[in-house]
């Protein structure tokens, strides 16, 4: 077997949180589904955070369609990095990728994400090119920018807030094993990898849906940034009891 084919084996797993994107749902799996078209082993876990549309029907749809999918839905809103953190602990991928539901960022970008996996990184993050945001939003990015490098965090990124982002296991579950609450998980996973690199990926504009980051919760944001340095005894704040699954068979 090939070096090549070998990695197509390997076992993908794509965590997305979804927060009432029912218009957005079916597009976002056939490009993803399309992105990882080369690959035989893959799967697609979609964690649902306090929907009040139709996602959680459109994403029961898509799976009786035949898509490898792994729905959760998590029965209220505990958060974007809540709702990841339930994927990441169900994740059984030995390369594991988060990107959010709205489309802005591009499944197509997978590829090169699973590609520098496997040329030897440990984690790899991506850089929103001509990012397609409000001002106040670029604003609050800035901010959030000069925050991290004011607390110095093992791996400085220069887009934090994007999640198009991707792990090798090892790192996620040598996050898991701590116990840590999921409070900002680029950085929190980040601090496990030895290894970290970036690129520039296209960025679009939200075709639909609403952001839940609100002037108010970018500033919870920042608080729960602060607290980064010492998270020890903070626990995972969604019990797995919460969590409805469904799934192929």
């Amino acid at each position: 077997m090939t070096k090549q084919s070998a990695h197509n084996r390997t076992l993908v797993s794509v965590v997305i949180p979804v927060f009432n994107e029912e218009d957005n749902l079916s597009k976002l799996v056939h490009r993803t589904a399309e992105a990882l078209k080369e690959r035989s082993s893959w799967e697609l876990l979609l964690v649902l955070d306090g929907c009040t549309d139709g996602s959680l029907n459109t994403a029961l749809s898509l799976l009786h369609e035949g898509f490898p999918l792994r729905i959760f839905d998590l029965g209220q809103g505990y958060g974007q990095h809540p709702a990841i953190h339930t994927g990441l602990a169900q994740a059984q991928g030995q390369f594991i990728v988060t990107l959010d539901a709205d489309l802005q960022n591009p499944p197509e970008a997978i590829p090169d994400i699973l590609a520098m996996l496997e040329d030897g990184a440990d984690a790899v993050g991506t850089i929103r090119k001509n990012r397609q945001d409000s001002t106040r939003r670029h604003l609050a990015s800035a901010l959030f920018r000069g925050v991290l490098t004011t607390l110095r965090f093992r791996h400085p990124m220069k887009d934090p807030g994007c999640m198009l982002r991707g792990w090798k296991r090892e790192v996620v579950l040598d996050f898991l094993s701590t116990g840590q609450g999921a409070l900002y998980l680029p950085l929190q996973m980040n601090e496990f990898a030895q290894t970290y690199v970036e690129f520039e990926t296209a960025h679009g504009p939200r075709q639909s849906g609403q952001s839940r980051y609100s002037a108010l919760n970018l500033a919870r944001l920042f608080t729960k940034v602060l607290t980064l340095k010492d998270p020890r005894g903070v626990p995972c704040s969604l019990p797995p009891r919460t969590v409805a699954e469904y799934c192929k068979g």
